[in-house]
């Protein structure tokens, strides 16, 4: 169509332009539609057909509009959808960051209950070691206690002996007299 209208030969051009329009119509294509529509304004202003140059002037115009509201519906939903995927992200991240605290605060408990354990065991066992070497000085005290005693009954023997013995010699001297 630009070709035949540069060479004037308008009636051709209008011919293709509007058959680009009805394939542009019937496929949708928004794009397309505002080209011809701006094609049509063009060639109308070259033949100074004003009244025909403003109503595809003012088409161009409507479905600029139309493909702009698209566009522009077409990027905020984009946005939405890229905005609902950052909140769900740093939902997840928040959720994330919450089990990872969860998950450290019962590895620190776990840590708590182990060394409380383990300071328990050793006290168990010092405690045990203590009553041990306590029992084993006491048995070892018993053992000299009984070591003794022994010996302070073999004494009294020996001494209760000894002045019974002293007694009697004295006693016979002491008949004669």
């Amino acid at each position: 169509g630009d070709g035949y209208l540069r060479n004037g030969f308008p009636n051709q051009a209008v011919a293709l332009y509007s058959q680009a329009l009805k394939l542009s119509k019937e496929n949708d294509i928004k794009d397309h539609i505002m080209e011809s529509h701006l094609r049509f304004y063009r060639m109308y202003k070259i033949q100074s057909n004003w009244e025909m140059a403003l109503k595809s002037f003012e088409s161009y115009e409507k479905v600029k509009a139309e493909l702009l509201d698209e566009e522009k519906i077409r990027e905020i939903t984009l946005l939405e959808a890229q905005y609902e995927a950052a909140k769900e992200r740093q939902l997840l991240m928040a959720k994330q960051d919450s089990e990872r605290l969860l998950f450290e605060n019962e590895l620190q408990r776990e840590r708590v209950k182990l060394t409380f354990y383990a300071a328990f065991a050793f006290t168990l066992f010092v405690l045990i070691l203590i009553l041990f070497r306590s029992y084993k000085k006491e048995k070892a005290a018993s053992k000299t206690l009984a070591q003794k005693n022994l010996l302070i009954e073999e004494l009294s023997i020996y001494k209760n002996d000894l002045t019974h013995m002293i007694a009697h010699d004295i006693k016979n001297p002491l008949n004669a007299i």
